[in-house]
């Protein structure tokens, strides 16, 4: 059974094989959690700039085809994207942060460019683990995300 996909960038067909029972797998793929008018709600809620917001609707079309079915992954690593924000807001509030401070520490004139490749993946680092600690008091931060990307098993085909 081949997976067909087109590069979104490139515009390059790739093709992978996958088992028989690959491909039974996928139909946790074809599972639809959120509708198209939900994601959409979600995504136009968010308070980020017009053009991160396209580029979340353009995310959301990309497919691939597994032999005669067509399964929306752009849609489903969106998905995935809003279960651990709702899971996991301190993490999430985190990284915000910490890309937010990155952002200011690159604008500084002269010496931000410099202090910016330092600093941004420290305080990205820092993000991650304050807000992390701070959501495993509440849940098993690991096992929720590796629930989350289980849905994905199905793509572990061989090139």
């Amino acid at each position: 059974m081949d997976i067909e996909a087109i590069d979104p960038i490139s515009g390059e067909k790739l093709k992978y094989k996958i088992t028989a029972d690959q491909f039974s797998q996928f139909e946790e793929l074809l599972k639809e959690r959120v509708t198209d008018n939900v994601l959409n709600g979600y995504i136009d809620s968010f308070n980020i700039s017009a053009d991160a917001k396209v580029l979340l609707h353009s995310l959301q079309s990309i497919v691939i085809t597994v032999g005669e079915k067509v399964v929306a992954i752009g849609k489903k690593l969106l998905e995935v994207l809003l279960v651990l924000t709702r899971k996991f807001p301190n993490t999430a509030f985190g990284i915000i942060v910490a890309v937010f401070l990155g952002l200011l520490v690159s604008a500084i004139p002269l010496v931000g460019v410099l202090l910016a490749g330092i600093l941004k993946p420290l305080l990205l680092i820092f993000g991650i683990a304050v807000g992390a600690k701070n959501d495993m008091k509440d849940m098993s931060l690991k096992q929720a995300i590796n629930d989350a990307v289980e849905i994905f098993s199905p793509l572990k085909g061989q090139h």
